[in-house]
């Protein structure tokens, strides 16, 4: 799994997150997450988690078969999304309190809950 804190910023390049106990990422403070081409799945809660303020963006990920919400944002925390697949997950992306997304062409199943919420 991946935790992210303060102002922590990385890139993570063709990574695969998996099988975590938790969240696949959590990116919380002012944190800034770059996903490419990285397959978040099988995580046993949410995939991805952003709050507070954390700003993550993912490009050509998959994020499927996780026990939670695929993409999970709250607070003030972002999420930019491009041409990912979010699939099979308990709920696609969920936004909650001032959060914000941007998606371009992305495919977002909800699995057994709202595909955007």
């Amino acid at each position: 799994c991946v935790r992210v804190y303060a102002k922590a910023a990385p890139t993570l390049v063709d990574c695969n997150i998996t099988a975590a106990d938790l969240q696949g990422v959590l990116a919380m403070k002012t944190s800034r997450v770059i996903l490419h081409g990285c397959a978040i799945q099988a995580n046993k809660e949410d995939g991805l988690v952003a709050m507070e303020s954390a700003n993550v963006v993912l490009t050509k990920c998959l994020v499927q078969d996780n026990l939670g919400p695929g993409i999970d944002v709250s607070q003030n925390a972002k999420a930019v999304l491009t041409d990912c697949d979010i699939d099979a997950n308990v709920g696609g992306l969920w936004l909650w309190d001032d959060a914000t997304a941007h998606a371009t062409r992305c495919s977002m199943n909800g699995g057994k809950s709202h595909a955007v919420l």
